[in-house]
């Protein structure tokens, strides 16, 4: 086990990561990985973790729907584009539910309530096929939504569009929507006392909604001041919630429960907002009065009696198919993209603000702040990036690119090593436009996608081929300098002239953005060192590993030709020297080049921007109350004055790992 953050940390996870030396064939299927330079081996198979040591083990994550199911249609489907109206007719069908059948499995059952019926009906593909010809729904669900969404949704979305494009009342359709099955009959129906936990504790049935539009129907226990998540007929829990971390409980109403005919409640977190859904308005109340009387005022921390932070945080969503194992940061509340218009404007505003918030997360100890800053991010589910210019595409994802490093290290603290960093970007992941990305595909796969592959890289790290309809075309190599990841390679006055400059990044604008990325180049190439050797007609130019990457975009082998690329962005010192090399005899074989070693020291990111000063001096440290009073979230501090950031830095390990179904 590598210890990542140590007891006194400042940030919300103290981590240990474990790494394995057996190898996962479906994390990188076919991707580009690139080997140390020096040939040193890298056998270890890192991964970010499915589920934190303590209420929950490997054995029994959170969110597990099988994409390889009888109950699901066949995958056959080329690149995709979306489009909202076909996922406005596809939500025809509700939802995606894995009943409990009565050997005691899942089935995977789907939801739908037509016009006239007064309560959500459960059918299965087989129901549906009976009615409607799903091949042309089949063809536009996948010509048009993202190749990347699992089978059980792309399922639901088929049979949803199959049946909202069918408007006659033919006998099959009146059949399917008047029959009464054993689904319609048992759901929510399970008996709650088959095992011995939830025999000596009151129990009910429930179904938890794990992602957008997907259910799974379990068995809800109170044991002690632990709310456990599990199938009826084991112990293990799929997902728990301390009573301490609950910060309310509140009905759902009508108008905003599309699962007509049952009665839903919402259970709020730090880290979530769980939805959970009752057979009658009677156990909802009941359990909502139950529950309100265990939430404590108590002094305790928040974070602290999250009792599975990983699942809390760090979201395993279902929407998203598991061939990259991916963990959505932006999911405190979970999107429906039918419900909210947002403007360009408004999506720039948006991931803005979310960048001031997460750097006053890393600056204030306010639990205020980090609600705010969580359900701000969720919000970016509801982004239509297919409005924007290509302009204000590359500024909107620059500024999204920096959000999740900075919400990465708010949640983690920044990387440990060269094996964290490169295991973070392959699995932090961000929800947008109903689309998923981690944070290499938006490096390479949406900003770099038109640059070519770097020719060499981070070692270990795996180029993604997954393509997106909204990638950058327009080549700008100034993108290659504008990506901070927090590196403390140009840290120090040998190699920058401004030892502050890095790691800090500016909220880009659309309105000024060339000149930002200008400003950007210029300052990270202030590190090139052009030095003539005493006595000898022989230059060295010094310059960052990012030129040797990138070589082939900017200059290829020759070395004149990239530092002449780069001239406009040099100090004017450099720039003499690079006009003095065009009076060389034979300049190549008099002027040489090494590149500044890439540091796996890395730090938070710094936001400049005047905004920033103008909202952390706002902030009265003295209105931070030391208790939670009409359901604000309050700051606290533990016996011996540690901020409560340090998550689970004392008394409770939060080890990181993957099992084998993430």
């Amino acid at each position: 086990l590598y210890e990542q953050r140590s007891t006194g940390s400042n940030y919300l996870f103290a981590l240990q990561i474990n790494y394995s030396t057996e190898t996962d064939e479906d994390e990188v299927d076919g991707d580009m990985e690139f080997e140390d330079d020096d040939d040193e081996s890298h056998d270890e198979e890192y991964a970010l973790s499915d589920l934190l040591e303590g209420a929950t083990n490997s054995a029994t994550c959170e969110e597990e729907l099988d994409d390889n199911d009888e109950d699901l249609l066949p995958i056959e489907r080329p690149r995709s584009l979306p489009s909202g109206e076909v996922l406005e007719t596809a939500n025809i069908c509700l939802a995606c539910i894995e009943v409990i059948f009565d050997n005691g499995r899942f089935r995977k059952v789907f939801g739908f309530c037509p016009k006239g019926c007064d309560k959500m009906m459960l059918r299965t593909v087989a129901d549906v096929k009976k009615c409607v010809d799903l091949e042309s729904a089949t063809a536009v669900v996948d010509g048009e939504c993202s190749p990347r969404i699992s089978a059980a949704e792309r399922t639901r979305r088929i049979l949803g569009f199959a049946l909202g494009c069918n408007s006659s009342l033919t006998l099959p359709v009146r059949q399917f929507i008047s029959a009464t099955n054993e689904y319609d009959r048992n759901f929510l129906a399970q008996p709650a006392s088959r095992t011995k936990r939830s025999s000596r504790t009151k129990s009910v049935c429930i179904a938890r909604m794990i992602s957008e539009y997907h259910w799974r129907e379990e068995i809800m226990t109170l044991s002690g001041r632990l709310l456990v998540f599990h199938h009826p007929d084991k112990e293990e829990a799929y997902f728990t919630i301390h009573l301490s971390s609950l910060l309310g409980v509140r009905p759902v109403d009508a108008r905003s429960n599309d699962m007509v005919g049952f009665c839903a409640a919402e259970l709020e977190t730090l880290g979530r907002i769980v939805r959970l859904l009752f057979a009658s308005t009677g156990d909802r109340e009941y359990w909502a009065k139950k529950l309100r009387e265990n939430i404590s005022d108590d002094t305790g921390e928040l974070l602290e009696n999250i009792a599975d932070p990983s699942n809390h945080f760090l979201h395993k969503s279902t929407l998203w198919s598991r061939e990259h194992r991916r963990r959505v940061l932006n999911c405190r509340r979970l999107a429906f993209p039918r419900s909210v218009q947002m403007s360009t404007f408004e999506a720039s505003a948006l991931v803005e603000d979310s960048i001031l918030l997460g750097y006053e997360v890393q600056q204030q100890q306010s639990e205020d702040i980090l609600v705010q800053f969580l359900d701000s991010v969720a919000k970016l589910k509801m982004v239509d990036v297919y409005q924007f210019s290509e302009q204000d595409l590359l500024t909107f994802f620059l500024n999204v690119f920096h959000l999740m490093m900075i919400h990465s290290n708010a949640l983690l603290g920044p990387p440990g090593s060269q094996e964290d960093f490169v295991e973070r970007m392959h699995t932090i992941c961000y929800q947008v436009s109903d689309d998923v990305f981690s944070l290499a595909e938006l490096e390479h796969s949406i900003l770099k996608s038109s640059l070519p592959f770097p020719t060499t890289y981070h070692p270990g790290y795996c180029l993604p081929k997954s393509t997106y309809p909204f990638a950058i075309k327009s080549l700008d190599f100034r993108v290659l300098f504008a990506l901070n990841v927090g590196s403390s390679t140009l840290d120090d006055d040998e190699h920058s002239g401004d030892a502050d400059t890095f790691p800090t990044v500016p909220i880009y604008n659309s309105e000024i953005l060339d000149t930002q990325l200008d400003a950007t180049a210029i300052a990270f190439l202030d590190a090139v060192r052009i030095e003539r050797k005493l006595g000898t007609p022989q230059f060295l130019i010094t310059l960052p590993q990012v030129c040797k990457w990138y070589a082939n975009e900017l200059g290829g082998s020759n070395v004149l030709r990239l530092v002449d690329r780069l001239s406009e962005f040099l100090s004017q010192h450099n720039r003499v020297f690079i006009n003095s090399f065009q009076e060389l005899e034979e300049p190549s074989e008099r002027v040489g080049v090494k590149y500044i070693p890439y540091s796996y020291t890395f730090r938070d990111l710094r936001v400049e921007d005047s905004r920033v000063r103008k909202r952390l001096t706002s902030l009265d440290p003295s209105s931070l109350s030391n208790s939670r009073q009409d359901g604000s979230i309050s700051h606290r501090l533990d016996s011996s004055g540690r901020s409560r950031r340090s998550l689970l830095s004392s008394g409770k390990s939060a080890i990181l790992r993957y099992d084998e179904s993430m």
